[in-house]
This record gives structure tokens, C-alpha cells and sequence, in this order.
């Protein structure tokens, strides 16, 4: 799922007195990465160009050249919001791009190529410098083992969402219905591979004699909850009662009767107010009760956790693994709706599987004494390059979060200056309202805990459309709960599930909380799908947090690049290149 290429040689000075004299070109290497949704390019320049107004970025595609298209030009100058010219007009002035105009299925190799000239209006590509073509990706969910991960593209501060949902006055209600419109083309967009996964997924436990086993949290999508009904008494759901709101009790009481009268064997799951039964876990069988895959990951099976949380999935085609999740479910279905010493006594012991030189270890809640954030923060504390992260709110200390800054506080002993740290975490935990918590580069940046998610255009601007924030009955924005660490390194690990990463997971609720080892091609899938919500967020973020816009446009000098060639950047670049 990673490819690269660069490329050096040497050019002509036509003015050297005295005949010609070679002068080494500058060096681009460049890497592509790539998930099931969308690739991200990272390169580096071995120097300063001279000129250079940013790149052009081409991809070839089934055989075919394509010069990609920007839709941010340069300050000063005037376009309507939405308004796209090719990248050797309006250059990338990054060394990070993420293309979100390939499909599933897609194979596609990169080059990118810088743009130089005296000013703006005259500019000219400079194929001496640029890099080769980048060793063909696959756009897809497989990895190189038996693990499948999927991702949604559940941002609504978007500009495309917002120019296809036109008037802002007329976004939430319109947002509203097509999230609850099956087949719509906008609510397959904002699900991308996640959902169309979660809907094979239900196809194929339909089909023959196969059984289906969940355990749910939340359920109140038309489809999925159409599809479940359509398998009958072959599925099996135990269903909580979610999170409800007094003097409602059972949050899914309307699913619950629906998949009853068709047959559907559901067991209720209604634990005590203060605990949530928070998985969201699926299993399907064969006719004899044989399990053959297991399906975890962050999304509740909503309408908005489909469409308008960023969340993921994770299928594991291992029937070993899908045992492990099998008898958790069978532990759930006898517990009833309370937390009995045998249950939490069998979560007490780590459950794991390998295959090949990998290593899968799932932990579910409650446990005693915490075992399972120990064990967490064992991988964290071990980490030697970097750590990416999404995280919805652990809680406010003793937290995955809590570790993950310990590795960054210089008067911590398990502190490393070196360290690669990079994330986004919905909302503050020290605080009811919800602002974005964003760390970049290393360093923490804390928002204002008087503005509540301040991660939108706000207003109309020259390259930028005004954005819906969320939905009016939103409370997440962010809900994957994901780590990586060491994405590029000789040791990846990643985490994943329905656990919050804080205490009340561990020692509170029902949950799942899966530490997957030794899977590159996994860990490089969650890094390009935790960037690309994080590049998402990050100027929005900065330019709510200022009051001001940070950044309005490409600017007409060469001075942007240097940034890059030493400091922070260059160590952002040289962590994603796998560099020392």
C-alpha cells in the first residue's frame, strides 16, 4: 500500500564561462500511501528551488496521465468558491497531498513536478527537478494479511458537502433527510467504503445458511436495520439501550420491536444508568455455528455514524479472531443487563490470536484494575518515531491521551524530544463543551474552552464556501478511537474499537479495544485516513481559534518551501518518508 520514487540528475549552465558545467538537479523523493478511500503523497527536496511557486502533481490512471486539478489559487486574486484550474496554474505549496478524486479499485502511480518562474503569471514546470513516476498503489481495503479496514469520509465541514448542499440557511434540514434517504448519492458519499462494507457484510450473512451474531449499541439506520430484518431469525442481536435521555429508557426501543416481530432473536442488554453497553461488534457463522469473520471498529450503527462522524471498520477474515469476538458475544447474551462477577473475571484475561508474524490482541470491558489501559500504555511507551491518533474523549487523567503526552512532556521520564506525535480528539476532556484538541508536530495545541468546535468556514470567502459545522442534535464530530504507533517503523501497532482509550471504558462499560502488531500495510491505511482528518480540521481550527484567517491564498515568492528543509517540517517529512 506505499510506493516511492525519486530522482536525481544533473542540468546544464548554458552561462558557466568557459563551456558547460554540470550542476547537480535538486533530489525528489517522493512516497504514496494509500487506504481504501484515498492516497496521500509526501516528498522532500534535497534543496532549496530557486523560483519555485509550489508543484504540479500528475497521476496516471489505467494507462492515462492526469494533471490534477487545485481549487485554492493565489492571495489577491478573485475566484467563486468551487472554481478548480490544474496544478501548473495554481501549484500545491506543501509537500503533502491528499487525493480524494480516486475510487476503489483504482491502481495509480504519482509524479510531481515543481512549478517555478519570476512571479505568478509565469510560471513553467521544471521536469529536470521533478520526481519519477511512484511505484503503482492499490486504492483498497485489503491489507497484506487477513485484516480489512474501512473508512467514511463522515466530515461535514467540507467545501464539497458544502457546495452540494447550497443555501446555509438550507443545509441542516437538507443534511437531515439525506442522511435518512437509502440510495441517495450524497449519503453513499459521506459513507464511502465504510458503509458499503457494513452492507456486504450483511449480504453475505444472509446468504445460505450463514448466521449472523452483533452486539450493538445504538441501531436506528433504514438500511442496516432493513438488512438485518431481511436475515430473520438467522440474526442474533444483542441490543443495549444505547444512551437515553430521561424519561426515555431504551434508546432503541422502535429497532428492538421491528427486529423482533421478523423474527430477529434479540436479547436486551439494558445495563444500569452510569454504564454503557458500548460495543458494536458483529460476527458471521456458518450454518453449524462456525465462525468465519468478525467485524469491530468505531460505528454505532446510526444514521449519523454512518454519514456525519469520521469513523472506521475492521474485518478480520481469521476464523481464530472471529472466535474470540463469538464468545464474547455468547458472555454478553448470558449477563443479561448487568456486569456479574464471571464476566468481568473472563475480560480479566487478554484474548489473542496470531497469524503469520503478526499479532492481534483484543481486550473487552469491564475489567479489574485497568489491565487493559496498562497493556495499551506498554505500546506507547515503547514507541520510537511517532504516534497518530483520533480519539472522541477518553476521559480527563489516567487516560490513553494522558500516556500519549507523557511521551511529549519534557518532565516526564518516558519523554522523547524525537517523538513524531499527531492527532485529533473531538472535544476536551477537562470541559462540557466540545473544541476541537488538536496536537501537531509534538506540540500540544489546547483550544479555547469558550468556543464550541470552532472547525467550520464560518463565513464566505474568496476560495471558500461558509460550512455546515454539524447537525443541530450532533455530538460528534470525531468518534474513531484509533492509535497508531510507529506507522513506518520495524514495529507498527494499532488500536482500534469501541473503547473510549480512558478509564470508564476500562472499569465501566461493555467494550472492545483491539491492539493489532506487526501489520505495515494496516498501520500505513489508519495513518493516511488519520491525516486526512486532521488536514481536514487543522486550518479551520487555527483560523477560529485566531479570529482571523491564517491563510487566504498561495503566495507569489519561493521563501514557502523553506519551512521544510529544516525543523519541525522536515522532521514531519522525514517521519513519513521512514527516515531516520
Amino acid at each position: 500500500m506505499v510506493a516511492g520514487s525519486s530522482r536525481g540528475s544533473s542540468v546544464v549552465d548554458p552561462k558557466a564561462a568557459g563551456g558547460p558545467i554540470a550542476i547537480p538537479a535538486i533530489n525528489l523523493t517522493l512516497k504514496v500511501y494509500a487506504n481504501c478511500d484515498h492516497t496521500y503523497l509526501v516528498w522532500k527536496a534535497s534543496d532549496h528551488i530557486a523560483g519555485c511557486r509550489g508543484f504540479a502533481i500528475y497521476r496516471r490512471r489505467d494507462g492515462e496521465d492526469e494533471l490534477l486539478d487545485t481549487y485554492v489559487g493565489f492571495a489577491g486574486e478573485t475566484a467563486a468558491p468551487g472554481t478548480l484550474k490544474p496544478s501548473n496554474n495554481w501549484p500545491v505549496q506543501k509537500f503533502m497531498w491528499s487525493d480524494y478524486m480516486v475510487w476503489p479499485g483504482d491502481v495509480v502511480q504519482y509524479r510531481v513536478v515543481p512549478v517555478a518562474g519570476p512571479d505568478k503569471d509565469h510560471l513553467v514546470e521544471q521536469p529536470g527537478h521533478a520526481s519519477e513516476w511512484s511505484p503503482a498503489v492499490s486504492v483498497t481495503a485489503d491489507t497484506d494479511s487477513s485484516t480489512h479496514a474501512y473508512f467514511n469520509r463522515g466530515v461535514v465541514a467540507a467545501q464539497w458537502l458544502a457546495r452540494r448542499l447550497g443555501r446555509p440557511e438550507d443545509a441542516a434540514n437538507k443534511l437531515e433527510t439525506i442522511i435518512a434517504t437509502p440510495g441517495d448519492p450524497t449519503r453513499e458519499e459521506l459513507g464511502g467504503e465504510l458503509m458499503s462494507a457494513m452492507q456486504v457484510l450483511l449480504q453475505e450473512a444472509a446468504q445460505g445458511s450463514n448466521q449472523l451474531y452483533c452486539v450493538l449499541f445504538e441501531l436506528n439506520d433504514p438500511d442496516l436495520l432493513g438488512r438485518l430484518l431481511s436475515i430473520g431469525e438467522r440474526a442474533n442481536v444483542v441490543l443495549a439501550n444505547g444512551s437515553p435521555q430521561p424519561p426515555q429508557t431504551d434508546e432503541n426501543k422502535s429497532a428492538r420491536q421491528a427486529l423482533s416481530a421478523k423474527g430477529v432473536r434479540v436479547y436486551d442488554r439494558m445495563v444500569p444508568k452510569g454504564s454503557l453497553a458500548h460495543n458494536k461488534f458483529a460476527v458471521i457463522c456458518n450454518g453449524q455455528r462456525e465462525p468465519l469473520k468478525a467485524w469491530s471498529g468505531s460505528t454505532n450503527w446510526t444514521m449519523t455514524g454512518l454519514c456525519t462522524q469520521s469513523n472506521n471498520g475492521i474485518m478480520f477474515t481469521n476464523p481464530e479472531i472471529a472466535r474470540l469476538y463469538l464468545d464474547q458475544w455468547d458472555r454478553l447474551k448470558f449477563a443479561g443487563n448487568e456486569f456479574p462477577p464471571e464476566l468481568v473475571s473472563a475480560n480479566d484475561t487478554l484474548k489473542t490470536a496470531a497469524y503469520d508474524d503478526r499479532k492481534v490482541s483484543i481486550w473487552f470491558t469491564r475489567v479489574n484494575d485497568q489491565f487493559d489501559l496498562v497493556d495499551a500504555k506498554k505500546h506507547i511507551d515503547e514507541a520510537t518515531q511517532g504516534i497518530l491518533f483520533l480519539m472522541f474523549n477518553p476521559g480527563p487523567s489516567g487516560t490513553l491521551l494522558n500516556f500519549i503526552i507523557e511521551r511529549n512532556d519534557a518532565t516526564s521520564p518516558s519523554y522523547d524530544p524525537h517523538l513524531y506525535t499527531h492527532g485529533v480528539l473531538n472535544q476536551d476532556p477537562s470541559t462540557h463543551k466540545n473544541p476541537i484538541h488538536l496536537f501537531n508536530r509534538g506540540q500540544e495545541n489546547r483550544a479555547d474552552f469558550e468556543i464550541a468546535l470552532p472547525a467550520a468556514v464560518t463565513q464566505q470567502l474568496n476560495y471558500w464556501r461558509k460550512e455546515l459545522l454539524k447537525l443541530p442534535s450532533a455530538h460528534a464530530l470525531v468518534h474513531s478511537k484509533t492509535i497508531v504507533i510507529d506507522a513506518f517503523g520495524r514495529k507498527p501497532v494499532v488500536m482500534t474499537g469501541s473503547h473510549n482509550m480512558g478509564p470508564r471504558a476500562s472499569t465501566v462499560n461493555d467494550d472492545n479495544l483491539v491492539i493489532i502488531e506487526n501489520d505495515p500495510s494496516l498501520a500505513e491505511a489508519y495513518a493516511v485516513y488519520i491525516m486526512g482528518v486532521f488536514d481536514q480540521y487543522w486550518w479551520r481550527f487555527r483560523t477560529n481559534q485566531s479570529g482571523q484567517l491564517q491563510w487566504n491564498g498561495l503566495v507569489d515568492n519561493d521563501a514557502w518551501q523553506d519551512s521544510y528543509l529544516s525543523g519541525p517540517r522536515l522532521h514531519e517529512l522525514k517521519f513519513w518518508l521512514g527516515e531516520e
